[in-house]
C-alpha cells in the first residue's frame, strides 16, 4: 500500500492535475479514498469565453480503516461548470477490490455523480456519491452486489 501511495504522490507531483482525498461519511465503510484527475479536453463557450464542459480521467485507491474491502479504480471524468465556482460531475470506469476480502471479491464497474465547489485557484471541496459494482461465489452460487458511498471530498489543483 506505502508503494502505492508513494507512486500516486509522485505521479500527482510530476503532471499538472488535481489530487483529492475523499471520506465516505453514511457509514457503510471506514475507508478513505485517494485520487488523481487530469483534464485531458476543455470546450469552451465561444459567446462568454468560459469553459462549458470538461473531460478528466483519473485512478483512485481506498485506504481502508477496516482492512475489510476497499476498491482501487480507473474512470471517465465528465465536468459541467455550472458557474465560476462550481460543478456538477459524474464518473465511469472500472475497479477492483483491495483489502483483506479482495482474494473472494471481484471489481467491476464504478459509476458516481457530485457536486464541487472551488474555493479558490487550487483548493476545493465537494459532495459526491459513487457505487462499486462487485460479485463473488458462495457455494457455487455467484452473488452480485453494489457498495454505496457517499463521500465529502477536499482538492488540490497543480
Amino acid at each position: 500500500m506505502k508503494k502505492i501511495l508513494t507512486l500516486l504522490c509522485a505521479f500527482s507531483f510530476s503532471i499538472a492535475g488535481t489530487v483529492y482525498m475523499g471520506y465516505d461519511f453514511n457509514g457503510d465503510t471506514d475507508n478513505m479514498t485517494l485520487g488523481y484527475n487530469h483534464i485531458f479536453k476543455t470546450w469552451v463557450c465561444e459567446e462568454t469565453g468560459n469553459p462549458s464542459w470538461i473531460l478528466a480521467a483519473g485512478a483512485n485507491y481506498d485506504v481502508s480503516l477496516t482492512d475489510d474491502l476497499g476498491f482501487a479504480g480507473v474512470y471517465a471524468l465528465p465536468m459541467k461548470p455550472v458557474s465560476e465556482k462550481m460543478a456538477v460531475w459524474t464518473s465511469l470506469g472500472y475497479s477492483v477490490t483491495v483489502g483483506d476480502a479482495s482474494d473472494t471479491v471481484d471489481g467491476g464497474l464504478t459509476y458516481g455523480l457530485g457536486l464541487h465547489y472551488y474555493l479558490n485557484e487550487s483548493l476545493g471541496m465537494g459532495v459526491g456519491m459513487v457505487n462499486h459494482d462487485w460479485e463473488t461465489e458462495l457455494l457455487g452460487i455467484t452473488v452480485e452486489d453494489t457498495l454505496e458511498k457517499m463521500n465529502l471530498y477536499f482538492s488540490y489543483k497543480f
